[in-house]
């Protein structure tokens, strides 16, 4: 398996207009997820993007309209500046088992 350093994979994407991930929830519970978006002047909190979603139980398309992503103050990210993508659950209170695939950048 390769993977991408995050200043290969995280370019380019203000020419595109969706981020879409397949992910197939193999629990048999709802999950709630969040997908946290930073770029050059994420600092803080307040200056990163958390977008939450609830998966279902089995396959899910998570899709985000690019340039609607905006940090928790309110200010829209900048999307030519994207440094870091991360996804996670946060003390979940049974086991969860996540299948992720098929990252793709789209155009509307």
């Amino acid at each position: 398996m390769e993977f991408l350093p995050a200043n290969k994979c995280l370019r380019g994407w203000e020419a595109y207009d969706l981020f879409e991930v397949d992910v197939n929830n193999k629990s048999a519970k709802d999950v709630d997820m969040t997908f946290r978006f930073d770029d050059k002047q994420s600092n803080n909190y307040a200056t990163r993007a958390n977008v939450h979603k609830t998966l279902r139980p089995g396959a899910n398309t998570v899709k985000f309209m690019i340039k609607e992503i905006a940090r928790e103050n309110g200010e829209k990210l900048k999307i030519a500046e994207l440094n870091r993508m991360l996804f996670f659950i946060w003390q979940p209170a049974d086991e969860v088992e996540l299948v992720f695939d098929n990252m793709r950048l789209e155009k509307e």
